[in-house]
């Protein structure tokens, strides 16, 4: 939520503000004529979930089938584990007293990490998983008072961790970088004498980028990018309307990316490059009500979602753009109290946003892409990629599309195999000669290259 040392004096702008009838209507109109009409026949619909109290923060998916949400309810940490496409959910982890996971992340359908902050002695939470949750071993994070944020990794054995150092009271950022699975974590520093980094992406084994807040730079959004796999951290600094903050980072190739969160007039923050970072333009979306965007995802350069909540946790909201970021239309969800603070796109129709509802977790989907149903089949590309993950090979089956060739390329952006496509449909792809880690496959049509992201275990 919005931490700025404006907050009170702005909220309290906005209500004055709200008072007067035409203000009101102004960014009424406003509002309709920026983000579009509601949908009021969208498809994001709550899964049976209430039995769990507390709040969702984190979702990951291994197949289609498996994933796994963490966040925290009263009394212990949440990791919770469906294998039916999220029909059903089982807490796979009962562990930390108080303990807060922030973040989840899989290298392969077996290996995983959550990390997280021991709320009774602040010391930094790392867990790693080799059996599919079933057990998990402590990592030592070095962080002895602070908070851990985002884990995000490159391959099976290199991988990053955003957080802060709490000991100076200044919260000083930090980011762990361990290449070894997790045996040894290594902290870098990145520049930043106050704030936080919420949210970390890496683009290929140099390239990557952290988002958060810097309270010592003038509109206190922070946006670090390394090209040196995270030894040196540099500022970008987008020329900014007004003073924001940003939860969120998601990058669909070396230079589209894309980051989210709220600026002080408590307007939704988009910010968009297309040049690898070195410019960024700004979106803002006023609501009524104000706001802020807590996660991104693209599934593709036209399509994308934020989610995130109404202030004061009054309702969870979705915004969807299929246009590349041009425009964006909220979603109808139906949450009236709480907030939303992850999504994640299984394609261009199935997805799950996560949260909190009162004072339990909440987890909504979607079969098609949150918009009308007459709409959901006009909307994208359809390409399946599977199994994913998968050791020996990957079936492409697209089902609407003519694909004339492919190439499988590794974090790097090597391509590793270039391969023609006749008439086959799946088309199946050896990659047992791969090493374990995270791939991507380009495949080009007629019209563009359409790319699907897959792990080798």
């Amino acid at each position: 939520m919005i931490n700025s040392d404006n907050k009170m004096i702005f909220q309290s702008i906005l209500n004055i503000l709200i008072k007067y009838v035409s203000k009101y209507r102004f960014l009424f109109l406003f509002n309709l004529l920026f983000v579009g009409i509601l949908s009021s026949n969208a498809q994001w619909i709550r899964q049976d979930d209430t039995k769990y109290k507390g709040q969702l923060t984190s979702i990951f998916f291994v197949h289609p089938d498996t994933a796994y949400l963490v966040g925290n309810d009263p009394d212990y940490d949440i990791v919770l584990k469906t294998t039916d496409g999220g029909i059903s959910w089982q807490n796979v982890r009962r562990g930390i007293e108080k303990g807060k996971i922030t973040s989840v992340y899989f290298t392969s359908s077996d290996t995983g990490y959550i990390v997280g902050t021991d709320d009774n002695t602040f010391d930094g939470l790392i867990f790693q998983t080799t059996d599919g949750g079933e057990n998990w071993i402590t990592q030592s994070s070095g962080v002895n008072y602070g908070l851990l944020y985002d884990v995000f990794f490159l391959s099976s054995e290199i991988g990053y961790i955003t957080g802060i150092d709490k000991y100076s009271y200044k919260n000083v950022p930090f980011i762990l970088k361990t290449t070894n699975g997790g045996k040894k974590w290594i902290r870098h520093e990145v520049g930043i004498s106050s704030g936080y980094l919420s949210s970390i992406y890496f683009t290929s084994i140099d390239t990557g980028y952290a988002v958060g807040v810097d309270y010592a730079y003038s509109n206190k959004i922070a946006i670090l990018k390394t090209t040196n796999g995270g030894s040196n951290w540099i500022q970008q600094k987008p020329n900014l309307s007004k003073v924001g903050l940003l939860h969120s980072v998601f990058f669909l190739n070396s230079d589209l990316g894309f980051a989210v969160g709220s600026n002080d007039w408590y307007e939704l923050l988009i910010l968009k490059t297309s040049d690898g970072g070195e410019n960024w333009t700004e979106k803002t979306i006023p609501i009524i009500e104000g706001g802020e965007l807590n996660a991104v995802f693209f599934v593709n350069h036209k399509i994308g979602y934020a989610v995130g909540a109404l202030n004061n946790s009054k309702g969870g909201i979705v915004f969807k753009t299929s246009d590349g970021g041009n425009t964006w239309k909220q979603q109808k969800t139906d949450i009236f109290e709480g907030e939303l603070t992850a999504v994640y796109m299984l394609g261009q129709d199935t997805g799950f946003a996560v949260g909190k509802s009162g004072d339990s977790v909440m987890v909504l989907k979607t079969t098609n892409g949150g918009v009308k149903i007459k709409e959901a089949s006009i909307v994208d590309y359809n390409i399946n990629v599977y199994p994913n993950p998968s050791q020996n090979h990957i079936n492409i089956n697209p089902q609407d599309v003519k694909i004339q060739s492919l190439q499988v390329m590794d974090v790097s952006g090597k391509c590793i195999k270039n391969i023609m496509i006749g008439d086959e449909n799946p088309i199946v792809v050896d990659i047992f000669d791969l090493k374990s880690g995270i791939y991507f496959v380009h495949l080009r049509c007629d019209k563009e290259i359409i790319n699907r992201k897959f792990i080798k275990y």
